[in-house]
């Protein structure tokens, strides 16, 4: 996917916004489902606040 996303902007195709959020956050995954992002299948550890443990985030793009 990485891959895919480096080409597509190398050669001005699309614009490729990149958002994510954390795996139990259900809501802010369905407003960027709703606003037609989609998942990369990324899944990264994110700090969720400063000095809270790291949690894992789903990685989401939208082609424009």
């Amino acid at each position: 996917m990485k891959g895919l996303i480096k080409w597509i902007q190398d050669n001005n195709l699309l614009k490729v916004i990149h958002a994510w959020h954390f795996v139990d956050d259900m809501i802010v995954a369905e407003n960027l489902i709703a606003a037609d992002f989609i998942y990369t299948g990324c899944l990264t550890l994110e700090p969720s606040a400063h000095g809270m443990p790291m949690m894992p985030a789903r990685h989401m793009i939208q082609l424009l």
